[in-house]
């Protein structure tokens, strides 16, 4: 069980994607550069941080639904991997969601050819295929809800968790599970006095 960003490190090692690893943490996240951010968080750091959302938040709620904690944390560290070959693209970009899925994917099964539960897990991601597949996209959107929390604070912005929680939430519905959706609104209410 992974607890703390050490762990990750070594699980991401023991996953032999550590050459993948090391270009996604050059790779500073786009939806973050296009809004301005200072110095914003990398792919890599994107991903430890929903991994750890796992069990340094959700722990108990995870457990209570019965789903496979190393697993969901184990999609959550590769989800973003082909990101350093294909690109980050956000919503704003260009490329149709169909492109994307087709140049992701293409390049993930390049990358994970020899490791079948880890393609699995990325496949499982992309299409929701098991509770937890649906729960780790879950957690990627509401840790750049989190993100945006942190940044909006930083900055002394005053929109960009309600751009994220509109986005992901109202529009998207892509958070449904009760605990994420509550610490959604919980991030989305509580803004900087």
């Amino acid at each position: 069980m992974l607890f703390t960003r050490t762990n990750c490190h070594e699980r991401i090692s023991t996953l032999s994607l550590w050459e993948s690893y090391k270009a996604v943490a050059r790779l500073k996240r786009s939806g973050w550069v296009r809004r301005g951010i200072l110095d914003p968080e990398s792919v890599a750091e994107h991903q430890i941080s929903a991994a750890l959302m796992v069990t340094q938040q959700f722990r108990r709620e995870i457990e209570i639904l019965g789903l496979d904690i190393l697993r969901t944390q184990d999609t959550l560290l590769i989800h973003d991997i082909g990101e350093w070959v294909v690109g980050d693209f956000t919503p704003h970009d260009t490329i149709s969601p169909e492109e994307k899925r087709k140049n992701e994917e293409k390049t993930i099964r390049e990358i994970l050819w020899h490791n079948h539960y880890l393609l699995d897990l990325w496949l499982d991601y992309e299409d929701s295929r098991t509770p937890e597949g649906k729960l780790a996209m879950e957690l990627d959107k509401l840790q750049a809800i989190e993100k945006a929390r942190e940044y909006e604070d930083r900055y002394e912005l005053s929109w960009l968790v309600e751009e994220f929680f509109t986005y992901s939430v109202i529009k998207k519905k892509q958070i449904q599970t009760d605990f994420l959706l509550r610490y959604a609104t919980h991030l989305y209410e509580n803004k900087p006095r």
